[in-house]
């Protein structure tokens, strides 16, 4: 893969992840109006940043481990557990 073609794959992810998290934040201020959350206080935007922050790190550190994968060969199994938002009614 060239520089170019990999610049290009990662700015299509930067954008879907951007994207993504677009999504997530409007419906996270559904939810928060819904359950009487103050967004507008200064200790929530505080968290919200850090949470973010801490977010784009990780994201950051799989495509790390994803460009490891890809030149190394090998086989990585991860397994995530857990919820961070309430299941949608169907």
């Amino acid at each position: 893969m060239s520089e170019e073609e990999l610049m290009r794959r990662l700015r299509g992810d930067l954008l879907d992840g951007f994207d993504e998290e677009l999504e997530m934040e409007l419906e996270d201020r559904n939810i928060d109006a819904v359950a009487g959350v103050l967004t507008d206080s200064a200790d929530y935007k505080a968290a919200r940043q850090q949470y973010f922050r801490e977010l784009f790190r990780l994201q950051g550190e799989l495509v790390k481990l994803q460009d490891w994968v890809a030149t190394t060969k090998r086989k990585v199994v991860i397994v995530f557990e857990g919820a961070t938002r309430p299941a949608r009614a169907a």
